[in-house]
């Protein structure tokens, strides 16, 4: 048993680069891969280089040039209070992948943490864990995350713990179900059988092989979390002013619909661009993942 578990362990790391070999080529070879990558490293470029694309102070308030039209100085006009509406949406940008890629992780943390005890452990903890997730889903997410924020208060950081405590069941329902399909493989078997402890399994053997889901999951989140934290703002419980953010600056600008329409145009459309960008990129990353595509 102990060779036997040897020798698989030896074939491991080469199987796992052939698979990742694999999942690259099949990448290369989507277009809408492509695409969506191009979408996702234009965004992140123009939120990096927001102080050179627009060197205007997004906070700058300057009533004398209130709902001002495009126009050279100001290429997609000024908000009601005369602030730089392109660069408003540039740091908005920033703020909202920001508040993506840290909630994504921290429920992705949390969620896979909660999946990998409750699959590997069943019994008493897969009871609880389980009850308490089926309570969370029960819920809408949007009504969750304003229960959430209604508690704390509205801010960044009410903002970002509501929406990953409404993301963390997504994450742990998947893990769990994953590690239990695992449970019976030789591997996890071998590991059993040559002692090895419950951290080692999980952490050694159960974790590596749920890190393509999670990976599928966390990707296709981020567009999910994005629109629900621009929603909580769009309420007013997200992102308070002056700070730049998508949800807000549409709540600001609905009441200058027919005043000033490139306002709330240009900023639906920064935001309907990233959703989708990243929603054709967790496309792209699950299919590329798929083990029925594999050769």
């Amino acid at each position: 048993m102990m060779k036997g578990f040897i020798s698989r362990t030896a074939v491991a790391a080469p199987a796992q680069a052939t698979r990742r070999t694999g999942v690259l080529v099949r990448l290369a070879e989507d277009n809408s891969a492509w695409l969506a990558g191009s979408m996702v490293v234009a965004l992140v470029g123009a939120a990096l280089a927001a102080p050179i694309l627009a060197p205007s102070d997004p906070t700058a308030i300057d009533l004398a040039n209130a709902l001002a039209p495009p126009s050279a100085d100001s290429v997609l006009g000024r908000d009601a209070l005369g602030r730089d509406v392109l660069a408003r949406i540039l740091h908005g940008a920033r703020l909202s992948l920001l508040l993506g890629c840290v909630t994504v992780l921290l429920a992705g943390g949390l969620g896979s943490a909660l999946g990998l005890v409750a699959g590997y452990y069943r019994g008493v903890p897969d009871s609880v864990i389980s009850r308490l997730t089926d309570v969370q889903l029960a819920f809408p997410p949007m009504l969750l995350a304003i229960a959430v924020v209604a508690t704390l208060g509205p801010g960044l950081f009410s903002l970002v713990l509501a929406v990953a405590v409404s993301t963390v069941p997504s994450f742990t329902r998947l893990v769990r179900g994953v590690v239990l399909g695992l449970a019976t493989r030789d591997f996890v078997i071998g590991a059993y059988a040559v002692g090895a402890g419950a951290g080692r399994i999980m952490f050694k053997h159960l974790l590596p092989n749920c890190l393509a889901v999670i990976v599928v999951q966390a990707s296709l989140r981020l567009s999910t979390v994005i629109l629900t934290a621009s929603g909580l703002s769009f309420l007013g419980l997200g992102v308070q002013p002056p700070m730049p953010e998508w949800g807000a600056m549409l709540s600001d600008s609905r009441r200058y619909l027919l005043l000033a329409p490139h306002i709330p145009t240009t900023v639906g459309l920064a935001l309907l661009l990233t959703v989708l960008a990243f929603n054709l990129l967790g496309d792209a990353v699950r299919d590329a993942l798929d083990p029925k595509l594999a050769t």
